[in-house]
């Protein structure tokens, strides 16, 4: 695995175990093993097809291609964006794209400016 392939990941996990636990003051986070179990879903590429799998390495190949940027100049770059929407696609749940993304600006702006 790649270390951008792994960054990639690590990021994607953070994001999910942030937005199922709720913040106890000082970085501290509240989970449970239930609420995990219950609500942590992760896209199985085993599901997709050989098409679907190039579609999506195709589309990510401009991403890899550059630097990393700040979370919200990344999620504006048109690359960012196509790729995002190929996967959701590839996955069939392309109709949650933007509740996708305002979730994970709201979880951002939370860790970063928790007054704000």
């Amino acid at each position: 695995m790649s270390k951008l392939q792994y960054n990639e990941r690590s990021w994607a996990i953070d994001l999910f175990i942030e937005a199922l636990g709720f913040g106890r003051g000082q970085g501290a986070l509240d989970l449970s093993t239930a609420r995990i179990q219950k609500g942590l879903k992760i896209l199985n590429p085993e599901r997709l097809s050989i098409a679907q799998k190039t579609q999506i390495k195709t589309a990510f190949h401009p991403v890899a291609s550059r630097e990393v940027m700040p979370l919200l100049d990344e999620l504006e770059q048109e690359d960012r964006t196509n790729f995002d929407q190929i996967v959701l696609r590839c996955f069939g749940i392309q109709q949650h794209y933007k509740k996708i993304k305002h979730s994970l600006l709201w979880l951002h702006r939370k860790r970063y400016d928790p007054q704000g």
